[in-house]
């Protein structure tokens, strides 16, 4: 579709008239454990605005001294800081490279790569300090190296209008699984917690933050294991452990949980600096750690979906994806909590357990060549709908 020789607004022009689109979607999360890539085929839909078959997923995993490195990102100097952005691009490129071969494919059959890069610091409005957002994983290099036309930096432009920043994922649901009645309870249980509530009109879509996913419970046990384990692995930690009633009450007393939305937060408020606080006054059990700090999950979800949305009565059950899916000990404390919905495993061809953040950038770099926004001001609390992301033009490689 596109030579050497063409103008980048023809090629961008002829992109958003094609009516399927193959697009590599991507998303390293605020757990810091891995890069996940999803090869998605976005065509036309007469039930929702986008249909979707999710081809292919991989989740790439960092070796420990990169998921320790980005645990420390907020402690990086501007050369640091410079060199893991070029770094982190290549890793991607070199990850979708690895699908797309994979798949026996030539990147010349990709029309598309949404990327959102890894958060080092996001400071939404409602925060002390002027409102800011930065993610990292060059999109040039992605482009570059691959030959692919990269879309990404997609929080800034929301929060360039008023907005979060975050979830940005609640418009991908809407746009791949809006209800024709009724209405869809979805949770995510990354490094954050993010609950989604989606109707059958976009104005009307609810999502947040709830506060911590798996993040504080990840930063603990690398404490208790002393660097061996970079996660509670099936929750038995947990499970082993008892809940510190004083400790759980003194986190449950953070502001944060009491906001209302639009609201999202992250390892800035909720990561390794929080938990290396509890820890130089902490002298009980490890496993007791652990255990507290994953009912502090489960009750922040349950609070938030208690106190600060209004679920349709005819929602059943909770749809959680996520890392923190594949803990059974936090989805029985979440269900605990919420013993009126069934909380079970996100059962989707597409949005998948571990693919759907993957998927949702994938979907977010479409709308951006249509010129479709790629916001929800209802959930973000933005000015107005805005088209996401900047575009990186991927020209090295000859496309017919």
């Amino acid at each position: 579709m596109h030579s050497s020789t063409s103008s980048p607004f023809d090629f961008l022009a002829a992109l958003a008239r094609q009516p399927r689109l193959r697009v590599v979607g991507l998303m390293s999360g605020t757990s810091g454990d891995g890069l996940d890539v999803a090869l998605v085929d976005l065509r036309p839909s007469d039930d929702a605005p986008w249909g979707a078959e999710l081809v292919a997923f991989e989740s790439v995993p960092y070796d420990d001294p990169l998921r320790f490195a980005l645990s420390r990102a907020i402690e990086w100097s501007v050369a640091d800081l410079c060199s893991f952005d070029f770094r982190l691009g290549e890793l991607a490129a070199s990850a979708i490279s690895d699908l797309i071969e994979s798949q026996g494919l030539r990147p010349q059959e990709i029309d598309l790569i949404g990327s959102h890069g890894h958060t080092v610091w996001h400071q939404p409005p409602g925060e002390s300090g002027r409102a800011s957002t930065l993610q990292i994983g060059q999109a040039d290099v992605i482009a570059a190296r691959t030959g692919v036309t990269t879309v990404s930096d997609f929080r800034t432009r929301d929060v360039a209008v008023g907005g979060q920043g975050a979830p940005l994922v609640p418009m991908a649901e809407w746009l791949l699984r809006r209800p024709t009645t009724g209405t869809h309870l979805f949770l995510n249980l990354g490094g954050m917690a993010n609950l989604s509530v989606i109707p059958t009109e976009s104005a009307h879509v609810v999502a947040f933050d709830t506060g911590p996913g798996v993040a504080l419970i990840d930063a603990a046990a690398r404490w208790a294991s002393r660097g061996d384990e970079a996660f509670d692995r099936d929750g038995e930690r947990a499970a082993r452990g008892k809940v510190d009633v004083d400790l759980l009450a003194e986190l449950q007393r953070d502001p944060y949980f009491e906001r209302r939305p639009p609201k999202s937060t992250g390892r800035e408020r909720f990561g390794t600096d929080r938990v290396r606080t509890l820890l130089s006054t902490w002298r009980g059990e490890e496993d007791d750690l652990l255990a507290t700090l994953t009912r502090l999950t489960a009750w922040s979800v349950a609070d938030a979906i208690h106190h600060l949305v209004t679920v349709d009565p005819s929602v059943g059950a909770l749809r959680v994806s996520g890392g923190g899916a594949h803990n059974p000990t936090l989805l029985r404390a979440i269900h605990e909590e919420l013993p009126e919905l069934d909380v079970v495993k996100i059962d989707d061809p597409v949005l998948t357990i571990d693919a759907k953040e993957a998927v949702a950038f994938a979907v977010l770099a479409a709308q951006a060549v249509r010129g479709g926004p790629g916001n929800l001001p209802s959930v973000t609390g933005a000015r107005s709908p805005v088209v996401l992301g900047k575009f990186s033009l991927g020209f090295s490689t000859e496309r017919s």
